[in-house]
């Protein structure tokens, strides 16, 4: 932890590079730009990380170090992780407002449409400010992310906790909505139920839980579901569906007037009609009972 706060300061004490064509067009080895982190092998991720953690008052890093050391001696599960440590750094995030990225000219001059980048693990938005999160979480299971996320499933569960109860902070609070893709499952280094587990994970932070849907990839599974070669002593289905679990705080329910005309809505969503069209579509896979969620 002190070494990623001192690599903060040291990042956030480096030049700045001006980029583009000025950057790009100096020859001179007096006037060569700043050397990048991505060229020192740090990703932009652990570089915001870090510099997040070295914003923190050294008097409340020092207090906040050791107290959670004496919560996990007497609890025996506390750790001391960068997630935590964010969890703190957000309040000393800088009061302005992220720096919005590159808009078509027709929105910029709506305050509607504006993009934020930002930290999942530390939101910059205020409580109860927005309506509904659709999100597929990085699932860092094996798969080899830029920003270097690791398989661990346990540390991947203890950052969903962290993102979910951000989102849960920041929904409305009578009438927030989330839409969580996740895997079905998990089969690679071990057999976990990851759907299942961000249920519980989401009920933990206090979202309630309004549905599953499953989002049919139209793929086939990479599983062996008929076992080993001439033998079905270790079947393992990878099924071809992945989860949109859908949760809510405050009411489950709305009541606000029509948003669009009834044909257009019942041409949409009425009955089965969404399903209908993926039968038109897809008539060998009649049979299957799948939500259209991705309709």
């Amino acid at each position: 932890m002190r070494a990623e706060r001192r690599l903060g300061e040291l990042l956030a004490a480096l030049p700045k590079q001006d980029g583009g064509d000025a950057a790009r067009a100096r020859s001179q080895a007096a006037t060569e730009v700043p050397t990048r982190p991505d060229e020192l092998g740090i990703s932009k991720s652990q570089s915001s990380r870090c510099q997040a953690i070295a914003a923190v008052p050294e008097p409340v890093f020092e207090e906040y170090v050791p107290g959670v050391r004496e919560q996990g001696r007497a609890d025996g599960k506390t750790e001391l992780t960068t997630t935590g440590a964010l969890l703190v750094a957000r309040q000393y995030r800088p009061s302005s407002s992220p720096t919005p990225l590159l808009t078509p000219p027709a929105e910029q001059s709506d305050p509607r449409h504006h993009f934020d980048v930002a930290d999942a693990a530390a939101l910059p938005w205020p409580d109860s400010s927005v309506d509904l999160v659709v999100t597929s979480p990085p699932c860092g299971l094996d798969i080899n992310y830029l920003d270097g996320d690791d398989s661990d499933y346990a540390g991947w569960l203890a950052r969903l906790d962290t993102w979910l109860a951000q989102l849960y902070r920041v929904a409305r609070h009578a009438s927030g909505r989330l839409c969580l893709n996740v895997p079905l499952d998990r089969d690679r280094g071990g057999w976990q139920p990851v759907s299942a587990d961000a249920i519980n994970i989401a009920g933990a932070v206090g979202w309630q839980f309004r549905t599953w849907l499953l989002w049919d990839k139209l793929q086939a599974g990479a599983g062996t579901d008929r076992g080993s070669i001439d033998s079905a002593g270790a079947p393992n289905v990878t099924a071809p569906v992945e989860s949109v679990l859908v949760f809510f705080r405050g009411s489950g329910y709305r009541t606000r007037p029509a948003a669009m005309p009834h044909q257009a809505w019942l041409d949409l969503c009425g009955p089965r009609g969404a399903s209908r069209a993926r039968m038109i579509q897809l008539p060998q896979r009649r049979s299957a009972k799948c939500c259209p969620s991705d309709a």
